[in-house]
């Protein structure tokens, strides 16, 4: 083989291969948004982070174990904030695009960590600072389906 062969060789193969930014066991994902920027605040402070708000229909609240509590969709429907005693207590995340059910943490902005139980449909973390609970459902094929977060309520 010629040395131009040789080089049209290995330009090709290196095109080929997925650079370590995109390959599947390391995908790097931007974070959804920083969980303890908008736990346990009040609606005015995440309207300044999450943009306008939209109330979701009082049977939705009802079906949400706190009928008497204030539920809030943000960002289109890819965030839920029920308010608890006027701070923002139980959080639902549902992220656009898959994303890897173990990168959670991170794309919450905590520090990443083994979670603390899993099953093939669900993954939890426990005791987070400011952060009760994080449970995270998962697909079949391991992406999230959603993220639900307790800030202070059991």
């Amino acid at each position: 083989m010629t040395i131009p062969g040789i080089f049209l060789l290995l330009l090709l193969t290196s095109s080929c291969r997925p650079s370590t930014s995109q390959s599947a066991g390391s995908a790097t994902t931007e974070k959804l948004l920083n969980i303890l920027d908008i736990a346990g605040q009040t609606q005015e402070d995440i309207a300044t982070i999450l943009g306008h708000q939209s109330q979701l229909d009082p049977e939705s609240a009802a079906k949400s174990g706190c009928p008497t509590c204030q539920k809030y969709s943000y960002k289109d429907g890819l965030v839920k904030i029920v308010y608890i005693n006027d701070m923002a207590d139980w959080i639902t995340i549902t992220p656009s695009e898959a994303v890897q059910a173990q990168q959670v943490p991170t794309l919450l902005g905590l520090p990443d960590r083994s979670p603390d139980s899993s099953s093939n449909r669900m993954l939890h973390w426990n005791n987070y600072p400011t952060i009760h609970s994080i449970q995270v459902y998962i697909t079949p094929d391991g992406t999230i389906e959603y993220i639900y977060l307790k800030v202070t309520t059991p």
